[in-house]
């Protein structure tokens, strides 16, 4: 999980968070609190998203999200 960053953030006048996926400083998914998961460059990442650390690092997001 070293190379995985978490930044939990909102977007404009939003009040709900969500928390950004990065990998190796490349955004790769945005996991929003209804467990929505928005993946970025799906073909340049497939690999990592792919992969059980990607799993671990969404479980991590939402762990972050509900505090």
């Amino acid at each position: 999980m070293d190379n995985f960053e978490f930044i939990l953030t909102s977007y404009g006048d939003c009040d709900d968070f969500v928390v950004e996926i990065w990998y190796q400083n490349n955004l790769i998914a945005i996991v929003k609190d209804n467990d929505e998961i928005q993946l970025f460059d799906e073909n340049k990442n497939k690999a990592i998203v792919a992969s059980n650390l990607f799993d671990s690092a969404v479980e991590v997001a939402k762990k972050k999200l509900k505090g």
